[in-house]
């Protein structure tokens, strides 16, 4: 369970497998599995020079840097602890586990119940540029609390436990689910259970934010309201603004909550325990009614909320703007250029993650794969140059900002900054100078000047008095050069702008209360200062007079506008506006004469919050031995012809460094057996991986096999490479006193993903197999796999070469070998073999489940493909290529798919194809059916 909507995947570090050597082909097939599934595994981002500190009720793991982050963590915890735990209705046995990970400049959390409860904290403030994703901004009194207690009512709602569960837990420990069964409610379930929390349990919130309000608002007043089926699980739509499960989640549980009482969300989850199958069933045990009328009355009543809410914001005089051609579903940051001929913009989903240009000439990318850090988009004053903030995806064990510009002459990207942790550029008026917000000391945030002759850089403090909690979000030059428009977050949910005298530092502020004001722009005569706020409760454009001190509101609308860049003739503003759709661009007339003077008056003194007292207990060194005896026994029954039992634990540290499963049997016919693996993760930008597994079962005949393989990876969010190796050994038979079959792979292999639109993957493999009567078998294998695709087409080519010394090694033909032809049997092939295989296919969305049920589907396909595999043989006294002896398979056809989502969130495609071979003799059409787990 994460805090925000964020797709990032995870899975446990082990594999299980039994190896059958029936045949060479099998035993190798299955060698290869074994390497695939042991160097797939997560990498750990937390590996090295750890400390870690216990409480009353928690365990708190964190860097060095960051102890005085981890005591006040701490502190949190305790307090909120028994709130917590009373919200929830239960106290949990065991003490919870907070990891610090400072790994990312993208705020975010999650909460992991396999073996021990424990959470994963990210304790980055969620500025401007995070609500427009996930709905959560800057309107939050304390973001450290509202983290904690989003992922800690995760933690005890899956710890509850009645019944059957607790049954489990008293006689075999915790079983990683059947001790659990509330991890298994749908995600609309756990994510709105949480964020409701999160609401109730602070002055903040996503429940209070006017980001949720208005996704909601604008999907029911266009008649784009997800349907039950949509929002019960993690699954792809066109457009899904903070991730169905969060939004919708959280509407729901209010809706029950207001209408039932709290106490029957208690209830439902005490249900669920007890038959922890479809959430539905739960409500009408507790409720008495089906889920899809409890839905269809919550839609009702937020219909009717709604279209009065827009009626009443219709009665002021709705503003009118003029949509420009921007793409995507997220144009945001707009910029113009300064001779008002063009205007930069970042944007993502349905087109690749980029920086685009909307000029004389259309709309064009700039550069891909940018994932936005946060901030604002400036221009060079010549025109040539576009500076923004971008994540780096580099590195395995960081994803941090930093500053890049696009010289537009020369079609390049070039950085500024390293490791800086950057956002929110800002250029001087004569170009000399870069300012950013400098996130590279955590909790504290810095105004950084940068300067673009020498790079030279330098701190700006501004005179502004700010707790020690306080965050710089932007800051913006005037055109003057000699003063700063910066925006300030403090304590208690306050976002404010101020306005700084660069020379002496002084500073004042333009406002003081609990409305966001954020995304200052300056006026091309300096007069102005624009900026967006949600002082009405829906997100507008406002302007600040520096003449007369007074504060202006410009528009009206039903949904929200944000980020406004002035064009330099000062008649127009460039904005974003939300629509049911996405986030557009659009055009915004400036005439003063029709602004609405508004009153913002200053506060006293900023409310300081009381902090919480809790003594941080001594820290101790990390060891993963600390966390590593199992947390269950499970007997399982191994063998059903032989009557063997066994049983089976697994386990792993809380830093996922150290991870193991092991299972133990007893055969009447074999003897003691055993299976284990062990897994070791050590680096930090660059990772190892050591895998040890062996293993004695009994299956008719005893099978023994042992093996290791190191990985090694590198790379980071935008792409990864990994080279490993394996050493292997296995035999089978009633004989003792049997031969080994020694296996030595060596593997590496490449993935890189462009944007959301191509996902490219090559890979080169190497086997050697002895086997008596001491006979040597080497195999190589090159392959690669490229994927083109958007919502509506995707195109897909694989293919490559191998050289192998015996038969078997690399065979080809089937739908399952290395080169696939479909429409074919599996062939056995020779010394040299190569294959290609090329896709192109339809999609058609259907986006369809069943209620609740755990089974979505997604979308359709239909295309056409071509399959060509050849091997061949080497005569060895001439070393020339045999034409006379080689087998050549090739086929056409057509090919359908149906796209399943599978308990929530599991995507796997089911395929049906008719192929006609094109190689042979007169062979008539195949039909065949192939279940694959899509990369994509």
């Amino acid at each position: 369970m994460r805090f925000l909507h964020r797709a990032v995947g995870a899975g446990h570090p082990l594999g299980h497998h039994v190896f059958h050597p029936l045949s060479l082909g099998m035993f190798v097939a299955i060698v290869m599995l074994f390497f695939t599934a042991a160097c797939s595994a997560p990498a750990a981002a937390f590996t090295e020079h750890w400390l870690y500190a216990e409480s009353e009720h928690f365990y708190i793991y964190f860097r060095p840097e960051h102890q005085e982050i981890a005591a006040r963590l701490l502190a949190i915890a305790e307090a909120e602890h028994p709130r917590v735990t009373a919200w929830v209705g239960h106290v949990p046995e065991d003490k919870a586990h907070l990891i610090i990970a400072d790994e990312s400049d993208i705020p975010n959390g999650q909460a992991v119940y396999l073996y021990r409860p424990l959470t994963i904290l990210f304790p980055v403030f969620p500025g401007n540029y995070t609500a427009y994703f996930t709905g959560l901004g800057p309107r939050i009194d304390d973001p450290l609390r509202l983290l904690f207690i989003h992922e800690y009512t995760h933690l005890v709602h899956m710890d509850m436990n009645r019944g059957a569960s607790t049954l489990v837990r008293r006689t075999f420990g915790k079983v990683p689910l059947l001790s659990t069964p509330n991890a298994l409610q749908p995600p609309l379930a756990l994510e709105g259970f949480a964020v409701l929390a999160e609401t109730e349990l602070t002055t903040s919130g996503r429940g209070r934010d006017p980001y949720y309000e208005m996704f909601l608002r604008t999907a029911f007043l266009a008649g784009k309201e997800m349907r039950l089926d949509q929002a019960i699980g993690h699954y792809p739509h066109d457009f899904d603004p903070a991730g169905g499960p969060y939004l919708y989640g959280l509407a729901f549980l209010q809706y029950l909550s207001s209408t039932y009482g709290h106490d029957q969300l208690r209830e439902i989850n005490y249900s669920f325990i007890q038959q922890p199958y479809l959430w539905g069933n739960a409500l009408r045990r507790v409720l008495g009614k089906d889920i899809e009328e409890l839905w269809d009355d919550w839609q009702n009543q937020a219909r009717r909320r709604y279209a009065a809410e827009a009626e009443e914001v219709a009665a002021l005089g709705l503003s009118e703007l003029k949509p420009l051609d921007s793409r995507g579903e997220y144009a945001l940051h707009p910029a113009v250029a300064p001779y008002g001929n063009a205007v930069a913009y970042y944007t993502r989903g349905e087109v690749h993650e980029s920086i685009r240009l909307i000029g004389p000439a259309g709309d064009k990318e700039l550069t891909t794969a940018v994932a936005m850090a946060g901030g604002n988009i400036a221009w060079s004053p010549d025109g040539t140059k576009i500076y923004y903030s971008r994540l780096n995806g580099d590195r395995m064990d960081t994803e941090y900002g930093d500053i890049y510009y696009w010289d537009l002459a020369a079609g390049k990207e070039k950085r500024i900054t390293y490791g800086k942790r950057a956002t929110a550029p800002a250029l001087s008026p004569d170009g000399h100078r870069l300012l950013y917000v400098s996130k590279a000391d955590p909790p504290a945030t810095r105004l950084v000047i940068h300067d673009l002759r020498d790079g030279l850089e330098k701190e700006f403090q501004p005179a502004l008095a700010l707790p020690q909690e306080a965050v710089i979000i932007s800051a913006s030059y005037a055109p003057d050069g000699d003063r700063l428009a910066v925006t300030v977050w403090q304590p208690g949910g306050y976002t404010d702008i101020y306005l700084a005298d660069l020379k002496t530092g002084a500073a004042q502020p333009l406002m003081y209360d609990q409305a966001v004001d954020e995304n200052e722009a300056w006026s091309p005569d300096g007069r102005f200062l624009f900026y967006d706020s949600d002082l009405s409760g829906i997100y507008n454009i406002y302007a600040y007079d520096t003449v007369t001190g007074k504060h202006y509101r410009l528009t009206n609308v039903l949904t929200g506008l944000f980020t406004p860049a002035p064009a330099p003739d000062g008649q127009s503003l460039i904005c974003s506006q939300y629509t049911a759709d996405g986030f557009q661009l659009a055009s915004l007339p400036l005439v003063p004469s029709t602004w609405m003077e508004v009153s913002r008056p200053l506060a006293h003194t900023p409310p300081q919050p009381k902090p919480d007292i809790y003594p941080m207990p001594p820290a101790k060194v990390y060891s993963p031995l600390t966390t590593l005896a199992p947390t269950y026994m499970l007997p399982f029954p191994d063998d059903e012809r032989t009557n063997a039992v066994g049983i089976f634990t697994s386990g792993q540290d809380v830093l996922s460094t150290i991870g193991y499963s092991l299972s133990l049997s007893y055969h009447p016919q074999g003897g003691f057996g055993y299976k284990t693996a062990f897994t070791h993760l050590f680096g930090r930008s660059k990772q190892w991986q050591l895998t040890v597994q062996a293993e004695r079962v009994f299956n008719n005949k005893l099978i023994e096999q042992q093996g290791l393989s190191l990985a090694y990876s590198w790379g980071g969010s935008r792409y990864q490479q990994q080279l490993a190796g394996a050493l292997l050994r296995a035999r089978a038979g009633q004989n003792a006193r049997r031969p080994w079959t020694p296996v030595y792979l060596l593997a590496w292999q490449k993935a890189s993903l462009t944007g959301s639109g191509t996902l490219t993957r090559l890979g080169l493999s190497s086997v050697t197999l002895t086997r008596l009567p001491a006979e040597k078998i080497e195999s190589c294998v090159y392959t690669f796999d490229n994927t083109i695709y958007n919502r509506r087409h995707r195109f897909m080519i694989k293919g490559g070469a191998a050289f192998a010394g015996g038969a078997g090694l690399v065979p080809i033909g089937g739908t399952n070998s290395d080169f696939m032809v479909r429409g074919s049997g599996e062939k056995s092939a020779d010394l040299l073999s190569a294959g290609l295989s090329g896709q192109y296919e339809l999609r058609f969305p259907i986006k369809k489940g069943f209620a609740d049920s755990p089974v979505f589907v997604a979308e359709a396909t239909a295309g056409i493909f071509t399959d060509v595999a050849w091997t061949g043989h080497i005569d060895e006294k001439s070393v020339t290529l045999d034409l006379e002896n080689h087998v050549l398979l090739a086929s056409a056809g057509l090919e359908t798919g149906i796209r399943l989502y599978l308990a929530y969130n599991t995507p796997v495609e089911v395929r049906l194809g008719a192929a006609k071979p094109l190689t042979g003799k007169e062979v008539p059409w195949s039909v065949y059916l192939r279940f694959i787990i899509p990369n994509i």
